[in-house]
């Protein structure tokens, strides 16, 4: 059970072995009582260790979301890995936290401590009945300790560029060049059409100008289905099928897969480039 509990912890996060830093016993909110609505959100993690060892540091990046009673794994790219449910016992010193696995071997249980000091969030956890009590591991034991910072919610992310995404198709399907510029990061913008033409954001507007005036009214409809989202940080990649319609018109008016990059500035998501390929 013990390594059961530890293999599904690890794909949780994404990866196998983690590591705490030095300051995991120190802290100026080391006294401050336990605040379970602190834990809710999403968390970063930064740093680790298990048996004594640290861990490498391009294995930091895992998302931990918790809710009241939920915690879900995440990869650093915002790919769902795992999911559990949890109690909390704030009468204990530190506070003791029991996981139960609720996707990927689900009923496995696991034995946790955890703490929030200085903005920071400590995990350690153990087999069950044999959990940690100190968020030091050493070489030997069976625990796995972890540090967080806070972060944004990868769910929430994707929201936002579905959102923008969403308002772009909007504009094209209405044929509203404006709603494109606002949309786009002016000085970096490069678009690959259908036909394999590399175009600047000036020669895309001649292009798409004469395109449109070819396809007189604005479309339809522009169905957008197979989208996923990828987050790198404050760059996004977006792959889809989107196809236009016209009213009384069989045949599409395009039918295309596409490849667009999107870079969050000041906040905003923008669009920095992307890439159509016709579907024949």
């Amino acid at each position: 059970m013990r390594l059961r509990v530890n293999a599904v912890l690890s794909l949780l996060i994404g990866f196998g072995v983690v590591a705490v830093a030095q300051d995991k016993e120190k802290g100026k909110d080391k006294d401050k009582p336990f605040d379970p609505a602190q834990l809710v959100g999403a968390w970063k993690l930064v740093s680790g260790e298990a048996r004594g060892k640290e861990m490498a540091k391009e294995s930091t990046g895992g998302i931990f979301v918790f809710t009241k009673d939920t915690l879900t794994g995440m990869s650093r790219f915002g790919e769902v890995k795992s999911g559990m449910t949890y109690t909390l016992d704030t009468t204990k010193n530190p506070v003791v936290m029991l996981l139960t696995v609720t996707r990927n071997f689900p009923g496995a249980r696991a034995d946790a401590i955890v703490d929030i000091r200085d903005g920071k969030l400590y995990l350690c956890y153990g087999g069950i009945g044999k959990g940690p009590t100190s968020f030091t591991t050493k070489e030997g034991d069976n625990n796995r300790s972890m540090v967080f910072v806070k972060s944004v919610d990868p769910a929430e992310v994707r929201k936002g560029i579905e959102a923008v995404s969403e308002k772009k198709w909007k504009t094209v399907r209405e044929h509203k060049l404006q709603g494109i510029i606002e949309l786009t990061l002016l000085s970096k913008f490069t678009f690959i059409g259908r036909d394999g033409k590399r175009l600047t954001l000036i020669e895309n507007f001649l292009d798409f100008t004469t395109l449109w005036t070819k396809e007189a009214k604005e479309f339809d409809a522009v169905t957008v289905s197979e989208q996923s989202i990828i987050v790198y940080g404050d760059t996004a990649i977006e792959t889809g099928r989107a196809v236009a319609t016209m009213k009384d018109v069989k045949e599409p008016a395009w039918d295309v897969r596409y490849t667009t990059t999107w870079v969050r500035e000041d906040g905003k998501w923008y669009l920095a480039s992307e890439q159509q390929t016709a579907v024949k």
